[in-house]
């Protein structure tokens, strides 16, 4: 089973299957659960369609990931792992404060925190599926937004960046390769919705 994980502004997708065994997972907060939809046929409008399935998390879970076997949530001090059924399978201390985005290589996890706003600076952590630090240097990202997805082929880490200049905010997106390297980016003004 494949799976497209939906986490703030990013669509991630596992895919080589048809589409009829595909889904779209969207993490909600309120109900907090993870949502399964069957993704549309060609020509179809994905307005008014209701979730295959749902399995209920613990509140306010952010950053959902998808490994290849099970999904990962974290909230503020602790990450959750599910299976595709919604059954706990561990959970273990957040080593890091403020986290808000979540992605997954398929062997580890990579944490971005949400410093929003004014210059700030904020960073990429990398651990393992116990909450132990991985082989990566954490790095860190000017106006980091909390966004993160991992791109396994090119091994390229995509975050979400955000700024107010006190005019005007700003958004992107921005490229790094897993040594913290920045590849790209690009960004645009006004609202995200």
């Amino acid at each position: 089973m494949k799976f497209i994980v939906y986490t703030a502004i990013f669509l991630i997708i596992f895919s080589s299957l048809p589409l009829a065994e595909q889904y779209l997972c969207i993490s909600t907060w309120w109900p907090s659960e993870i949502r399964f939809y069957g993704i549309p046929g060609p020509g179809s409008h994905p307005d008014g369609i209701t979730p295959v399935k749902t399995f209920s998390v613990p509140t306010f879970l952010i950053g959902l990931a998808f490994d290849g076997d099970n999904f990962w949530l974290c909230k503020d001090s602790t990450v959750y792992c599910f299976d595709v059924n919604g059954n706990p399978i561990k959970q273990f201390p957040n080593p890091y404060q403020d986290i808000s985005g979540l992605g997954s290589d398929g062997q580890y996890l990579w944490l971005s925190e949400n410093v929003h706003g004014y210059s700030e600076e904020g960073y990429i952590y990398q651990i393992d599926t116990d909450g132990n630090p991985g082989p990566f240097v954490d790095f860190p990202v000017e106006n980091i937004g909390g966004a993160i997805a991992i791109d396994t082929d090119n091994e390229i880490i995509i975050v979400g960046v955000d700024w107010d200049d006190g005019y005007d905010t700003m958004y992107g997106i921005e490229t790094y390769d897993y040594f913290g390297n920045p590849l790209g980016g690009y960004y645009y003004s006004g609202d995200m919705y």
